[in-house]
């Protein structure tokens, strides 16, 4: 028989640190998928192919080739996609950072800060006002993800050339992009929620 027993403090803490590190792998590939297709799009506009017309892409290593279109086809909804990790490790992080009984804000306890996290550093002495801008900074960046995903469904949409099946990669794009959209919307309103508070008690210092 299996016993079972309660995590203890020290699990949480585990559990935190391995959650923070795949947080910065996730956050890593939105931004590299975010550049890609925005580059991509940008390059098709510039080089003047008549939105998406076929022009081949050569898959490193594999060394196939795929039209342009097809491979922006699939940015809705890795982007989206991506994006839902993100803010699900964003939900796991605040789980186990309440469960390991950790005071807010315990620079200590995060051994695997991320990109943003290092961008927006803020330290004891910084003006609170500093400090409120530098909390919104992953809704920020996770709604310019979002924005784009849509973005290049609309450009799909209306692509002279579409990809095959473009409808159904616009659908495939919107069952993540909608619970990401969703959920960053909870997420930007408990961020302002927590704002608001310490914004108010910044008016009121001497």
């Amino acid at each position: 028989m299996t016993e079972t027993r309660s995590p203890t403090v020290d699990d949480w803490r585990r559990r935190l640190e391995g959650v923070g590190a795949a947080q910065g792998r996730y956050l890593l590939a939105l931004l590299i998928s975010c550049l890609f297709y925005l580059a991509l799009a940008i390059g098709d506009a510039a080089q003047g192919l008549g939105g998406l017309c076929p022009a081949p892409v050569i898959v490193p290593i594999i060394q196939v080739e795929i039209t342009r279109s097809l491979v922006l086809a699939t940015g809705p909804f890795l982007i989206s996609f991506l994006s839902l990790c993100v803010l699900g490790s964003l939900r796991a992080v605040s789980a186990a950072w309440r469960a390991a009984q950790l005071p807010e804000p315990a620079e200590w306890a995060d051994p695997h800060p991320d990109a943003i996290d290092l961008a927006v550093y803020t330290g004891p002495q910084t003006r609170p006002i500093i400090q409120l801008v530098a909390s919104l900074s992953y809704p920020v960046a996770l709604l310019l993800a979002v924005t784009e995903a849509f973005w290049l469904a609309l450009y799909l949409y209306s692509a002279e050339c579409p990809p095959p099946a473009a409808w159904l990669w616009i659908t495939l794009g919107s069952l993540a992009w909608i619970p990401a959209v969703r959920q960053l919307v909870f997420f930007i309103a408990n961020r302002i929620a927590r704002a608001f508070p310490k914004l108010q008690r910044w008016h009121q210092l001497p």
